[in-house]
């Protein structure tokens, strides 16, 4: 467990006091928008560097060891960074997320052991899949630093955070693989840039204390097992969901590797990551349009909630038509240009996953609309039901068709999820219009 912080002067609970003077929302905003989009830029020019700089084997290796730790480590961070960000009573204490966060972090590292172990991966791979287990875990104890900056409305130094760790991480990847063309260094790497970005920025960032006495404070950690497991049980609900979501983006990565090998992962990822880096934004968008949306469908007028939520679909529907544009264009000489020679054969794909990216994003922004309406049950079994939807069509279209298999079904999913959304909220509308 995490050796910590409870602030000497802080509340007798182990809480915190927020700051003086938070920052204006517009600033907030914009923080959070733009260190997402850096971070998610700077993921997307991973891949592109290590594509450029290595063999597309390489790149399917980083790629298996993101899709088998991402669910694993999704599921460790109970969905905190959400309840703890909107608890503004202080129901519980930082001692206590910091706390539940360090015993689901623990199981998810010692589970990406077993797994990179129990598999019957070589040796080299097994590394790599630990190493980026590793890395995550720190990211995991970043983001609950994170929570408590949004708490604290303190959004500046979360969105700077984000863009040290995006710009370093590029930065030592490019390192590494100049110096080594080994791409358990690279993992290593980049384990060491999460590790560093946590201990000496993102650890040091909370401000704990009392309102007259503003500043970082270091003192113990109060471990308390009675509220950590008050905290699970008021968590777990959406963790399942957000688990689920990550299924369904990284079961056809599972499939591809399973069938077609680490070459065909790697030019499916790197191609895939487009999306990927898209859904990021996105994300940013929801998080930052959510408060709105739930005020206005609590509060009236609910005309306002749909007409933002159609708004939001409508852009949803023009990034997918400007990308199958782009890609109808240039498509061949940008995946060239972008990556290398070798990924030019496989351009007709992007057609395909501008189609999914498309669903994907109207798929968000109807999973923020529902989250904003307190419509939280349904979206288990719709994520479950999308995610199944998936996992059939990768078991019968992979095999078969190889990548055009897999980006077909990563479109069914994403269909499943928009048809699944539309109708749920659609239903909520029919009952409050009777």
């Amino acid at each position: 467990m995490s050796a910590a912080i409870e602030p000497a002067g802080a509340c007798l609970d182990g809480g915190f006091y927020p700051p003086l003077r938070g920052s204006s929302l517009y600033l907030n905003v914009s923080w959070t928008l733009a260190g997402n989009v850096v971070y998610a830029a700077s993921q997307w020019l991973l891949l592109v560097t290590l594509a450029k700089m290595g063999r597309p084997e390489q790149v399917g290796q980083l790629a298996l060891g993101l899709a088998i730790t991402g669910p694993l480590f999704i599921a460790s961070q109970f969905h905190l960074r959400g309840v703890q960000a909107t608890d503004a009573r202080g129901e519980f204490t930082f001692s206590e997320y910091l706390g539940l966060r360090s015993i689901g972090t623990v199981a998810a590292a010692l589970l990406t052991v077993g797994l990179a172990v129990g598999l019957g991966y070589e040796a080299g791979l097994a590394s790599v899949v630990i190493f980026v287990g590793l890395g995550r875990s720190f990211d995991n104890f970043s983001d609950i630093y994170y929570g408590a900056l949004q708490q604290q409305e303190r959004m500046a130094r979360m969105g700077k955070s984000m863009m040290l760790k995006g710009a370093l991480s590029v930065s030592v990847l490019a390192i590494a693989m100049a110096l080594t063309r080994n791409v358990v260094s690279v993992a290593v790497a980049l384990m060491a840039v999460s590790a560093l970005t946590f201990l000496f920025y993102d650890r040091r960032s909370v401000t704990f204390g009392s309102p007259s006495r503003v500043g970082v404070m270091v003192g113990r950690f109060r471990w308390n097992p009675s509220g950590c497991w008050l905290l699970l049980k008021t968590a777990f609900p959406l963790t399942i969901v957000m688990v689920l979501v990550s299924l369904n983006l990284n079961v056809p990565r599972y499939f591809v590797e399973r069938f077609r090998g680490a070459h065909d992962l790697g030019v499916f990822a790197a191609l895939s990551y487009l999306i990927v880096a898209g859904n990021l934004v996105v994300n940013a968008c929801g998080q930052a349009i959510a408060p709105k949306l739930a005020k206005l469908y609590a509060n009236g007028p609910r005309r306002g909630f749909w007409n933002i939520l159609f708004v939001l679909l409508a852009i949803a529907g023009a990034c997918g038509l400007i990308g199958m544009s782009v890609v109808a264009l240039a498509g061949e000489r940008l995946v060239g240009i972008v990556y290398n020679a070798s990924y030019t054969p496989y351009a007709s794909l992007l057609t395909g996953m501008m189609v999914a990216a498309t669903l994907l994003y109207a798929g968000q922004f109807l999973g923020y609309a529902m989250t904003a309406a307190r419509i939280f049950r349904p979206q288990a079994p719709l994520f479950l039901l999308a995610a199944g939807a998936t996992t059939a069509a990768c078991s019968v279209l992979i095999p078969r068709d190889g990548l055009r298999g897999a980006v077909t079904a990563m479109s069914v999913g994403f269909a499943v999820q928009v048809v699944g959304g539309a109708v749920i909220l659609f239903r909520d509308w029919l009952r409050h219009k009777a």
